[in-house]
């Protein structure tokens, strides 16, 4: 499978988005969006920074997608994966929605970030 999920906010108008997309695909949402920061969890960045394999879905696309563009553009920010897991976040009530497990997921992620930083 290489679907991702995606979430995305902006901060100064409080606009929060999820969507799902595929890999092959990442690089125009990313266009579209023009992150300043993007979120990943800890072991992905580490991978990409030290060009060891990661583990987890599409590590390697993932990798070379974000070391030839989004690199020279934004901010990668690890954060711990735990905030990915779909059994721990506290988006538990909406599981069953119209939002997919991986909207579920990154949206649980960007929430618990903005919650600890801002």
């Amino acid at each position: 499978d290489k679907t991702l999920g995606l979430a995305w906010v902006d901060i100064s108008t409080a606009e929060f988005q999820v969507a799902m997309t595929e890999i092959e695909d990442l690089e125009e949402d990313l266009e579209r969006i023009r992150p300043s920061e993007v979120l990943l969890p800890h072991d992905l960045v580490q991978a990409i920074s030290s060009k060891q394999e990661a583990h987890g879905p599409h590590p390697s696309s993932v990798r070379g997608l974000l070391r030839s563009t989004l690199l020279r553009e934004c901010h990668l920010t690890p954060v711990p994966r735990p905030w990915y897991m779909e059994n721990s976040h506290p988006l538990q009530e909406l599981q069953h929605t119209q939002y997919s497990s991986l909207e579920l997921s990154a949206a649980c992620a960007l929430l618990l970030f903005v919650k600890h930083t801002q």
